[in-house]
């Protein structure tokens, strides 16, 4: 059952990094809205015929591995995944980073300002989840406050260090990799270690 969880955890977000709705991929893949739904959040078991039509919609592939292949398949959709994130992230770091410059402006010399819009600019390089989104929106919120003075200045100290957690989680984000015994990607004639 893990896999099957894995699988609408997959959907998902390919369907968020496409920047997608449900209904958007209801349309284009022709299974219903709220059987996505249903898929995304592991509460009906996912049919075949269901699962290529949304993953052709998606723009992947259904391929059955190995199970000595798996690591290195992790590893390259790892690497191959669209580091780009959808564009309503991309605009809420776009946000970000001009509120962090208009405070910069506002607050020159600020050693906090400037290491906060080091840590944005370094935020914006790395792949984050889509959940991240909606922290990144009250974290520019709040930089807005900051600018037209309807906060303290030591709120500055809390967004930096959101921005410093959410820069970590993303960063140490642990591996999707099955639980268990690590395995080698490839093996040399006369290896058999299973």
């Amino acid at each position: 059952m893990n896999a099957v969880i894995d699988i609408s955890k997959s959907l998902k977000r390919a369907r968020e990094a496409k920047g997608l709705s449900q209904r958007t991929l209801a349309d284009l893949s022709g299974v219903p809205q709220s059987h996505i739904s249903k898929i995304e959040s592991g509460g009906v078991d996912l049919r075949i015929s269901s699962l290529v039509e949304i993953a052709l919609a998606l723009d992947m592939e259904l391929k059955l591995v190995p199970r000595k292949g798996l690591s290195a398949v992790n590893s390259i959709i790892r690497s191959t995944q669209a580091k780009a994130q959808s564009k309503s992230m991309l605009d809420v770091m776009a946000k970000l980073q001009r509120a962090a410059d208009q405070l910069n402006t506002a607050l020159a010399g600020d050693r906090g300002v400037a290491q906060l819009r080091s840590r944005i600019n370094e935020l914006s390089r790395i792949s984050l989840p889509p959940e991240s989104e909606g922290k990144l929106k009250a974290l520019a919120k709040q930089l807005q406050k900051l600018i037209t003075g309807k906060t303290e200045v030591s709120s500055l100290q809390t967004v930096l260090e959101e921005v410093n957690r959410l820069r970590n989680e993303a960063v140490h984000q642990r591996d999707s990799e099955p639980e268990g015994r690590w395995r080698s990607a490839y093996s040399l004639d006369g290896d058999d270690d299973a």
